[in-house]
């Protein structure tokens, strides 16, 4: 319960502070969007509009992908035909003309805060899991242990608890 208190005021601070700055990394990030919605997987690593741009895309394929789920889906796609988020935030353009709106601004970095809190949630999911199976282990090493302790005299117990080092 900690926890989910924990991601949503992080959230919020997070939302509070989205109008406070713009940094290159919003450019690189947008033209990335911009590279995997308008280009073929082929041309992602080597288009770099003729010179115009240094923003080409230098991630790993699965960051490039991860880019395109968020620029070619039905949300943005929704937000965009609209006139929400402004068509340049998904539109390859040059240094000089880099240049979108406040609601690009937006729309990128709610979709980091939204990626952060899926994240998150993966991160809670997992490590529950993970801590799950291990007391889920050492109860049934310690059931096992138990049948063996108690001198139960079935031939099946008895190899299993003089091999009981092997088996667990």
């Amino acid at each position: 319960k900690k926890i989910f208190i924990l991601i949503t005021l992080a959230t919020i601070i997070k939302l509070l502070l989205l109008p406070s700055y713009h940094s290159t990394d919003f450019d690189v990030h947008r033209n990335w969007m911009a590279i995997t919605k308008t280009l073929p997987i082929s041309q992602w690593y080597f288009d770099d509009m003729n010179g115009q741009t240094v923003h080409t895309l230098d991630y790993p394929p699965l960051f490039a992908f991860f880019e395109m789920l968020i620029s070619r889906n039905y949300i943005t796609n929704w937000f965009i035909d609209r006139g929400v988020v402004d068509e340049r935030c998904l539109t390859r353009l040059s240094d000089d003309d880099n240049g979108v709106s406040d609601a690009c601004l937006w729309f990128q970095r709610c979709t980091v805060i939204l990626f952060d809190v899926v994240l998150l949630f993966g991160a809670i999911f997992a490590t529950k899991s993970v801590i799950s199976n291990m007391y889920n282990a050492k109860k049934k090493k310690q059931q096992h242990n138990n049948n063996c302790d108690d001198g139960v005299e079935k031939k099946s117990v008895d190899y299993h608890c003089a091999n009981r080092s092997e088996s667990w």
